[in-house]
C-alpha cells in the first residue's frame, strides 16, 4: 500500500516550510516509487527513489540545497541502482564566505557500485584553486596540484597563486615526476617514481 507523510507551513511572505514524503510498499517492504520534498527557511531537500521487494532499483535523484548568509552547500546524486548497486554521477559543491571565499567541488562517477573516477578542488573564489586532484578505485590518478596564496592585509589584495607541488599517480602510486617549490615559485626539490618506488632525487 501507500504511505504519505505531510506537513507544510506557510509563511506571510509566502515561503512554504514543511516535509511530504510518499512511500509505496508490497509485502511490507519499499516497493515502487518513494518521493520526498522537505523545505525550509534555507535548505531543500529532494529525493526520487524506487524500490523492488524492499532494494533500491531503477531511476534515482537526491538533491541537497542549502544557502546562508555567508555561503551554500549543493549536493546531488541522480542516475539509477540496478539489484542495490547504483550507476552514476554524484557531486557535492560548498562556499563559504569570510576574510576570503572558499569554495571546494567533488565530482565521482560510478558504475555498478564501483567507483570510476573522482575529481576534488578547493581554491578561492575568482581567485583559483589551491588543490586539484583525480582519483579512482585505487587511489590517485594523473597529476595532483597544490597552490600557495598569500593575502596582504595591508593592501586587501591577493597575490596570484603560485604552484608549490605537482605529483603524478598512477592506481595510488607516485609514478611519474614530482616537483616541489616554495612560496616565491622558486625550485627547490625534483623526483622521479616509479610504480611508488623513488628513482631519482634532486634538491635545489
Amino acid at each position: 500500500g501507500e504511505a504519505i507523510y505531510y506537513n507544510w507551513k506557510y509563511h506571510d511572505n509566502g515561503q512554504k516550510n514543511g516535509y511530504h514524503k510518499i512511500e509505496n510498499y508490497k509485502n511490507g517492504k519499499l516497493h515502487g516509487l518513494l518521493t520526498v520534498d522537505n523545505q525550509s527557511d534555507e535548505t531543500v531537500y529532494t529525493l526520487i527513489a524506487n524500490y523492488q521487494n524492499g532494494v533500491l532499483s531503477g531511476k534515482y535523484e537526491e538533491f541537497y540545497n542549502e544557502y546562508g548568509f555567508k555561503g551554500y552547500k549543493n549536493d546531488s546524486k541522480v542516475g539509477y541502482y540496478k539489484n542495490g548497486l547504483f550507476t552514476g554521477k554524484v557531486e557535492v559543491k560548498t562556499s563559504y564566505g569570510g576574510t576570503q571565499i572558499t569554495y571546494s567541488e567533488r565530482t565521482e562517477n560510478y558504475d555498478n557500485g564501483k567507483l570510476l573516477s573522482g575529481k576534488y578542488e578547493k581554491g578561492l573564489d575568482n581567485r583559483g584553486p589551491e588543490l586539484l586532484e583525480f582519483y579512482g578505485a585505487d587511489g590517485f590518478e594523473g597529476t595532483r596540484k597544490e597552490w600557495y596564496y598569500e593575502y596582504d592585509y595591508d593592501v586587501r589584495e591577493d597575490n596570484f597563486g603560485t604552484l608549490i607541488l605537482e605529483e603524478n599517480f598512477n592506481k595510488g602510486k607516485l609514478h611519474g615526476t614530482r616537483k616541489r617549490w616554495n612560496d616565491d615559485g622558486k625550485l627547490i626539490l625534483e623526483e622521479k617514481y616509479i610504480n611508488g618506488e623513488l628513482h631519482f632525487s634532486k634538491k635545489y
